[in-house]
């Protein structure tokens, strides 16, 4: 899983994808929804047996994971499965997101000199981003 969530956000691996499973003989990345739920499965115990063997079981990662539980079936859904609404909200957040880390690291929207500066300008970035967000939600 580790790997998967690695590989996805990385849009260039789409073509790899689609070049592996059509070898394989897969004609099209458009999954029913009986096997979307079986999406959902395999995530879903996959992170629950990660979660098992954690050293600390109420920790950060711990928490992270539950919230991947239900996050990521829909995320691998939206990202792999046919073209559609869900498929195109979650590349759009994906987009702000990936927008927001790189503000993140951006000296000219951070400033990294004093404390208070660095946490204003990440909650004035965290508001650009999320009102650019609702826009794009109410607009559509």
């Amino acid at each position: 899983m580790d790997k998967l969530e690695e590989f996805i956000p990385i849009e260039s691996n789409f073509d790899i994808l689609k070049a592996e499973l059509g070898m394989r003989g897969v004609k099209s990345l458009a999954i029913g929804w009986s096997k979307g739920n079986g999406i959902s499965t395999a995530v879903w115990s996959i992170l629950k047996a990660k979660r098992r063997i954690l050293k600390y079981p109420d920790g950060f990662i711990s928490r992270f994971y539950a919230i991947s539980e239900s996050v990521s079936p829909i995320l691998a859904w939206a990202f792999l499965g046919p073209d559609s609404d869900v498929k195109s909200a979650c590349m759009c957040f994906k987009n702000h997101s990936l927008g927001f880390i790189q503000d993140l690291f951006n000296q000219d929207t951070v400033r990294y000199s004093v404390y208070e500066e660095i946490t204003s300008d990440i909650m004035s970035a965290a508001r650009c981003r999320a009102e650019s967000i609702l826009s794009v939600i109410d607009n559509s």
